[in-house]
């Protein structure tokens, strides 16, 4: 028996099965072995039980708190997420954690997931928030106490939507910045906590976004999701194929002259299904209201239309088949908006030249979840007059 248990833990392909595995699993294991080895079976498993216990000890103590950085309207919050289990083991982890921070920092220690807390640490937590924290100059908030430790007051001290102070605070480049971050949350995964609940609350008496988005209708282009963004925080005006009109012209107005946006960002995506059909429709010389019946797709298509004969590169498969060719029709498209834009409306031209706003455009990737900000596209003052698109009335859309 000692012989054939023996070959087993000696076998390579064990080996290499428990190293995939991970040190923690692989480093009791390996004791374990040696142990039998130099010594006897009893002793090697007891050995192998001890080296295991130790790294479960050395994981919790290091899992029991999670910090995360969250950047919101008003600066960088540190997030200190409690565990579901949070005992004394996490008592260094969560000390070493607190004793970082400095004066103007902002600390949110969040116990909504918690499921027990150890009452040596609620004493440490309780000394900080209102002994340590205020002495040092920190801002402490507390979310997910209340209801199960009334020692500890559950407040928010961080200001989480887009306030009159925060929106006169930024510039295009910062708030453009603030969009490229809030994307590359929602990519990996990690999108800020927020709790809405208390949004709707704090922007009831008023609003003071940051942006104005021109997207399209299409469902999967969400644009508070897309730029993790929350309640407040942009004007999104949305029309198929992202085709702007003298209605929408007069919201962005209103966005950035009246309410103090500080940018406009003109979102296209791809796969764009009135894209598509526009695509179709010039290529095989169909009128779009006798093909589909629909009284006033034209009032889209034929703005649209432009994008798809200035597309230049696509020689042959100039149809809605072709993902490479409609992806380039969005995206001119997009910069065809912009330039209208700029021609139509001379308050947001001036405040763009002055600097006050900046008019961008961007392609959002509907496989991916990303968005791509495009070069060369914003107020084009300085662009040669044959690039741009005449001044033209387009059709009104409701």
């Amino acid at each position: 028996v000692l012989v054939v248990t023996g070959w087993k833990l000696a076998s390579p392909t064990l080996f290499r099965s428990m190293w995939r595995e991970g040190m923690v699993q692989f480093v009791p294991f390996l004791v374990t072995v040696l142990a039998i080895v130099f010594t006897d079976l009893l002793v090697g498993v007891m050995m192998g039980m001890a080296t295991s216990l130790i790294f479960i000890l050395w994981s919790n103590t290091q899992q029991g708190v999670r910090v995360i950085e969250e950047r919101h309207v008003s600066g960088v919050v540190h997030r200190i997420e409690l565990s579901g289990q949070t005992t004394f083991l996490n008592r260094a982890r969560l000390a070493t954690e607190l004793s970082r921070y400095a004066k103007g920092d902002h600390v949110l220690i969040d116990a909504r997931m918690a499921d027990f807390i150890d009452p040596d640490m609620l004493t440490m937590i309780h000394e900080f928030v209102n002994e340590t924290a205020p002495r040092r100059g920190i801002d402490v908030s507390c979310i997910g106490f209340k209801d199960r430790y009334p020692r500890i007051t559950d407040r928010v001290q961080y200001v989480d939507v887009s306030t009159r102070e925060m929106q006169s605070k930024q510039t295009p480049g910062t708030v453009l910045g603030l969009l490229r971050e809030g994307n590359e949350r929602f990519v990996s995964g990690r999108r800020l906590h927020r709790d809405l609940v208390r949004q709707v609350e704090e922007t009831s008496s008023g609003q003071h976004p940051m942006a104005a988005v021109l997207s399209c209708i299409d469902s999967r282009a969400p644009v508070e999701l897309l730029f993790d963004l929350g309640i407040g925080d942009v004007f999104s005006a949305r029309l198929a194929g992202n085709v702007a009109s003298p209605k929408a012209l007069g919201s962005l107005e209103f966005a950035c002259k009246v309410a103090g946006a500080k940018l406009i960002l003109v979102l296209g995506h791809t796969r764009c299904g009135a894209v598509k059909a526009t695509c179709d429709f010039v290529t095989k010389g169909l009128d779009p209201v006798q093909a589909t019946g629909l009284t006033n797709l034209g009032a889209i298509t034929d703005t649209i239309s432009e994008a798809v004969r200035m597309e230049s590169r696509t020689v042959s498969g100039r149809t809605a088949d072709n993902e490479e060719f409609v992806d380039r029709v969005a995206e001119i498209n997009v910069r065809n908006t912009i330039r209208w834009i700029q021609a139509n409306s001379p308050t947001l031209a001036s405040m763009a030249l002055n600097g006050e706003i900046a008019i961008v455009g961007a392609m959002y990737d509907v496989r991916s979840g990303r968005v791509e900000f495009l070069d060369g596209v914003g107020f084009a003052a300085d662009e040669p007059e044959a690039e741009r698109i005449p001044n033209r009335t387009r059709p009104s859309l409701v």
